[in-house]
Formats: C-alpha cells, sequence, structure tokens
C-alpha cells in the first residue's frame, strides 16, 4: 500500500489560526477530536464526526467550528490536538496532529508523515522536530517586541529550549496513555494465566483477585484504585480468551517446533463422568539440549475408541498442524487391546504408517498387572481388609464410632483409607493403613462383625506380609514415575526388581526379614513361610515373562561411557564416528555432568549422525504412559460440579493447567493493540 500523497501541514500562529484544508480520496468513517490541553491554557472539545455528520468544536479564541462538506469531502482542521480516522475500500488511515509552539518567534510549524505501518493500517504522527521560520525584522522591532531579552546570552535561550522541550506534549500524553493500557494488558494476561495454571474458575479473577488489588492500593498504598482497577480487564469472558490465545500461542508453538524434529508419544483414552470418551496425547522431543515432555492435544472420541478411531484421530491432528507422521520416532501406551492389537490395534496402524516405530507398553501399568498376582489364599485375606474398611467407611455412624475409638487408642491416624482397584499406589497405601490400625479394628468390630473379626486374626500373618510386600511394589512404581525416566534407567529399576524378588525369597527362607517388618513382628509357622516364598517365585517368573522386552534390552557400552568402549560400537561406520566423537575435545567437557547431558548437544546429531540415530530411542521415548493419567487426573481436578460445562478439548484451561512452556505474552498483547487500532472503524 502506497501512503496518501497529501499529507497536510498546519502552521500556526499566536492570535492567527490558518486554517488547512485536507483532501481525501473516500468518504471519512469517523473523525475523533481527543480533549487536551492546548498550550494557549484553553481546552479542546472532545467530538465524533460518523457517516458524513458535521462535528461542533466550541468556537474559542482563534478558532473555529470544524464541519465536513459531503459535497467535495474537504476535512478542515484547526485544533491544537486530535485524530482523525478514514478509509477507502483498501486502506485504514489514522492521522494524528498536534501544535509545537516557538515562544521566541510566537509561531510554529509541524509535518506529518507514516512512522509505522500494522496490518494494512497506517499510523501516521508528526515528528517532535520544530521547524523554525525565519522572519526578517529590524532591530527596532526587536528591541521593541522583546526588550527584556536584549542583553541575554546564548545560555538563556538554551535553558528556555530545554525546559519548552521538557513541557509535556500531545505525543508524550498519548505515549502515557498508551503504555498504562499496555501494562493493564499485560496484568490481565499475567493473572488470567495464574487462574489457568491453577486451576481456578475464570469468574475468581472479577469476583476475588480486583478486590484484593483494590484493597491492597487504597489500604497499603493509600491511593485512588479505579483508575487501575478499569484498565486491567479480568471479567469472566475476558479470563477465558486469554486463557484460550495463551493456549493457543503454546500450541503453535510446539507444532512448529515438532514439524522440523523428531519425538515421541504416549496416548491414552478414559471416560468422563460425563460418559465422553476422551483421548490424551503426549510428546518428548529435545528442545535447547533439554528433554522436554507436552500434552500434544486432547480430543473427545465421538464413537467408538477403537484402535483405528485412535489412529485416525492422531493423523488428522497431524495433518491440520502439518506435522509429519514419519517424525515419531516410538509410541508407549497402556497395553490395552484397543492400543496393541496385532491387527486392529493403534499401534498396527502406526506400523503400517511408520514401520521401524518403537512401540513401548507402559512398564508402570505392566508392574501393576504383576501385583495383582496372588495366591488364593493371600487373595482370600486381602479380601477380609477390603470387606473391614468397607464395613466401617460406608457407614458415617461407623466412621465416626471408629475415629474416636482411634483417639482414646492414641493412634496415630483416626481414619481407614478405601481400596481402588485401578489406583497404582492405592493396595499398598490402604493395606499400611489398615495394619497399622489393626488393633483397633479388631476390637472396633467385636460387637459388629464376628465372622469378618475372626477372619482378619486369622489372616494377620498374611496381611503383615502384604502390606511389606506391597510397599515394596509402591516404591518401585514411584521410582518408575516422573519426567525425566528414559529406557535406560527404566531397565534398570526393573531389572534391580526382579534380581531382589529372589533374594527376598532365599531371606525369609532363612528366616531374615530385613525387607518385611512387619512379617518379623508376628508369630508365624514354616507353612507361612514356604506360602509366602512361593508367591516371590511366581511374582519372579511373572517378572520375567511381562518385563522381557525391557530386560533383553541391549544398551551399547558406549552409550552409557562413549571414552572408554571405542571399540565396540558395532559397524566400521559406527566405530569412526566414536573415534571422531571421543576426540573431540569441544564437548568432552559436559561428560561430567551425566550421559545424557553429553548426548543432548547440539553439534551431536549433525556431526555423529550415525550414533545419535541409535541413542536417540533410549533418549526420547517415553517408558510408560504416566503423563497422560496424571492428565487424566487434572481433567478430574477442573471438571467440578460447578464448572461441569467447560470444555477440555476446546478451551485452553488444560493445556495451561499442564503445560510447562510459558505463551509469548509480548506478542499477544502486540496483537491486541493492532486489534484495538483495526476496532476504531465504527462497524467494529
Amino acid at each position: 500500500m502506497i501512503p496518501p500523497s497529501n499529507l497536510p501541514q498546519l502552521t500556526f500562529r499566536i492570535g492567527h489560526v490558518k486554517v488547512v484544508d485536507l483532501l481525501i480520496d473516500s468518504h471519512p468513517k469517523k473523525v475523533e477530536l481527543n480533549t487536551l490541553e492546548s498550550f494557549f491554557g484553553a481546552q479542546v472539545g472532545s467530538n465524533t464526526l460518523l457517516d458524513g455528520q458535521p462535528i461542533h468544536v466550541p468556537a474559542e479564541s482563534g478558532r473555529e467550528t470544524s464541519t465536513f462538506p459531503d459535497e467535495d469531502h474537504k476535512l478542515r482542521f484547526s485544533h491544537a490536538g486530535g485524530r482523525a480516522i478514514y478509509q477507502n475500500s483498501t486502506q485504514t488511515y489514522i492521522y494524528e496532529w498536534q501544535i509545537l509552539l516557538d515562544f521566541r518567534r510566537n509561531c510554529a510549524e509541524i509535518s506529518s508523515e507514516v512512522t509505522e505501518t500494522l496490518c494494512g493500517l497506517y499510523i501516521l504522527q508528526q515528528p517532535e522536530k520544530l521547524s523554525w521560520q525565519k522572519h526578517k525584522r529590524s532591530d527596532q522591532k526587536q528591541k521593541q517586541a522583546d526588550p527584556d531579552k536584549k542583553e541575554k546570552n546564548v545560555a538563556y535561550f538554551q535553558d528556555l529550549e530545554r525546559k519548552y522541550i521538557a513541557q509535556p506534549t500531545v505525543s508524550k500524553l498519548f505515549s502515557a496513555a498508551s503504555k498504562q493500557d499496555d501494562d493493564g494488558l499485560r496484568a490481565s494476561y499475567n493473572i488470567s494465566l495464574l487462574i489457568a495454571q491453577t486451576g481456578k474458575p475464570h469468574t475468581i479473577g472479577e469476583e476475588f483477585i480486583l478486590p484484593a488489588i483494590k484493597e491492597v492500593i487504597t489500604t497499603v498504598l493509600h491511593k485512588p484504585a479505579a483508575d487501575i482497577i478499569r484498565k486491567i480487564p479480568l471479567s469472566n469472558s475476558s479470563v477465558q480468551r486469554r486463557i484460550d490465545e495463551m493456549a493457543e500461542n503454546i500450541e503453535d508453538s510446539l507444532c512448529n517446533h515438532l514439524k522440523t524434529s523428531q519425538f515421541s508419544i504416549q496416548l491414552d483414552e478414559s471416560t468422563l463422568p460425563t460418559n465422553e470418551a476422551l483421548l490424551l496425547s503426549y510428546v518428548r522431543f529435545i528442545k535447547d539440549e533439554k528433554i522436554c515432555q507436552e500434552l500434544l492435544f486432547a480430543r473427545n472420541l465421538e464413537t467408538d475408541t477403537t484402535g483405528e478411531t485412535i489412529f485416525n484421530t492422531l493423523e488428522k491432528f497431524c495433518d491440520e498442524k502439518e506435522i509429519p507422521l514419519k517424525n515419531i520416532i516410538s509410541a508407549a501406551t497402556d497395553g490395552a487391546p484397543a492400543m496393541t492389537g496385532r491387527h486392529k490395534g493403534f499401534i498396527a496402524y502406526l506400523k503400517n504408517k511408520i514401520p521401524d516405530v518403537l512401540a513401548v507398553h507402559c512398564v508402570i501399568h505392566r508392574q501393576h498387572l504383576v501385583a495383582r498376582n496372588l495366591s488364593e489364599r493371600l487373595f482370600q485375606s486381602l479380601q477380609h481388609v477390603i470387606k473391614a474398611v468397607n464395613k466401617i467407611r460406608k457407614s458415617s455412624l461407623n466412621d465416626r464410632l471408629f475415629n474416636q475409638l482411634c483417639v482414646v487408642n492414641n493412634e496415630d491416624f483416626n481414619r481407614l483409607l478405601f481400596y481402588t482397584e485401578v489406583r497404582w499406589i492405592s493396595r499398598g497405601t490402604c493395606l499400611t493403613r489398615f495394619y497399622n490400625l489393626f488393633d483397633s479394628v479388631i476390637e472396633f468390630l467385636e460387637n459388629k462383625g464376628t465372622e469378618l473379626r475372626n477372619n482378619l486374626i486369622t489372616s494377620k500373618n498374611d496381611i503383615a506380609y502384604l502390606t511389606d510386600l506391597y510397599k515394596l511394589f509402591n516404591d518401585i512404581n514411584l521410582q518408575l514415575q516422573g519426567d525425566d525416566l528414559n529406557l535406560i534407567k527404566s531397565k534398570n529399576i526393573v531389572a534391580a526388581f526382579v534380581a531382589k524378588l529372589l533374594l527376598h525369597k532365599k531371606n525369609i527362607g532363612r528366616r531374615e526379614f530385613h525387607n518385611f517388618p512387619n512379617l518379623s513382628a508376628v508369630p508365624f509357622i514354616n507353612d507361612d513361610l514356604l506360602v509366602y516364598c512361593q508367591h516371590l517365585e511366581n511374582l519372579h517368573s511373572d517378572f520375567k515373562e511381562r518385563f522381557q522386552d525391557i530386560l533383553k534390552l541391549e544398551i551399547p557400552d558406549w552409550v552409557l561411557d562413549p571414552f572408554s568402549n571405542v571399540n565396540t560400537a558395532g559397524s566400521s561406520q559406527l566405530e569412526e564416528e566414536l573415534i571422531e566423537l571421543t576426540t573431540n575435545e569441544e564437548i568432552k567437557i559436559k561428560f561430567k555432568n551425566g550421559y545424557q547431558e553429553y548426548w543432548l548437544q547440539k553439534p551431536i546429531p549433525q556431526l555423529y549422525p550415525g550414533l545419535w540415530s541409535i541413542v536417540q530411542r533410549f533418549l526420547v521415548a517415553f517408558p510408560s504412559s504416566y503423563l497422560c493419567e496424571r492428565g487424566f487426573s487434572a481433567v478430574a481436578t477442573l471438571l467440578t460440579k460447578k464448572r461441569n460445562r467447560l470444555h477440555v478439548t476446546e478451551r485452553g484451561d488444560l493445556r495451561l493447567f499442564l503445560s510447562k512452556f510459558e505463551p509469548d505474552i509480548n506478542k499477544l498483547t502486540d496483537a491486541s493493540d493492532t486489534g484495538l487500532g483495526v476496532l476504531l472503524s465504527p462497524w467494529c
């Protein structure tokens, strides 16, 4: 676009106003004269011209009434400052003007120029540079006009010039007001981000945060808060819009990065309380020499939850965001038939598109399945515990009475914990709490369930053994959770636990109960120990079967220590790259921080692609679907009874609640400022 060539030049003199006509190519849509203090001490009226109707400014000394004659499309300006917005079919112009005065010459002259172009919107402002007019005056007239300045030196007039420059101008007033508005908008974005990150409802901004800010300003700072509060929009719709914008900004940044880098994914689906099937997907990738994990998408599955539907959802998202599927190097799932089915599972469809993708069955789900492996006797003992917990907890009266009994008995806890099958560590926590309160439970059931009480007394040894065992299971479960886990660390944890199972079996057979403190405190017989040893043997076999891919995972020695295993790389090409790698002094220094930080250095993928293709799978692949499970917990946190209408798949609350990325608030505020300029047109 070409800016208009007929920009006006305004010349003002004290006591005389020269009216300049501005010819424009099309009908002006809006003319706005801002209420400003002129240099004469008078105030210019604030009026608006819409659709060609005349505006009237109060006539003052040296001022005229401005009109807009429709017949010749001519606009008169004769004011100390203001703004005109007009546009034709393709362009929109904003013209702002002001008066600068020369108190020595009693005159001022200013011109306008295009200072910035934003999305087809020309913003025209005049520079704060004074163009001095030269007037021919005789020495006699100079003496008559300024008799008191006859003997003044140059320093006096330089001081006058500095004072003049320091005076507030219209542009400075506009700049200060704009800065305050920008700060208020930025605060609105930051507060909205905090609301989303804490999972609070959007109405908390207007109902709680703004009143709290007002109270702090008025009580602590002793300043009026109305002007500040007005500049921070935190209404329900404003907060929602800010959250959506920031979530979209994070998603765009994530997808732009995934277009050019390889990554691994994990997927899982779950049913919400409203019977909606929700699919979550996370990605893991390398950015700035660090392993990053981020929510890729949350999508509703409209009909079934088959592997084909899940794959189509992923493929559709990647097509919309222009992310190549070939960038996926591994996929982790929970091992359900819909995910791992040989012919119609998600992994099968994914391998049709990416044959060399690495499929990983979540190590935590596998460990949970192994923990369910119980003999008939141990299973019945566990059922007695569950029945006792339900009998006490399902009745509010029993729960209160048991609470009082625990207080009387000076117990550390006064409430039992429910057992939930789908929660990974629920069995261990339930058993630990129950065994800590075992004596109080037996006392409470003395008159309320004689049969159940007798069964618990008979099974006390089994309950003690299960309590110690599931504490060990909970420990390994927590080790397999976390953001910094990779296939190498997962193999180390699983292999160590499998080996310890045989050690525990031997120790129990020798009546050494170092890892079973509760079992060591109860009287037992040899038959009990045989049952426990056999159970540990079965667990060992089940672990080896379910984790055979992890246990058989071959990790080259040079991955963990490239400097002591130069000749074990395999092919000659890898050995050459390994020799070059170990002799590279520039990247060697980071090896002291660990093998992961060493391999994540930016030069390695470009200089040693063969080595990197092997290492990348060990570092980037997800060993579990832990993040998806955590995401479902976050969804349950957001979808409370009061927020059950929140669409987590359409709104940005879930992404900001889970994301570790920070939105580009500067970019968003700049875009909002640009949008405000466009909204100045009367139809917006």
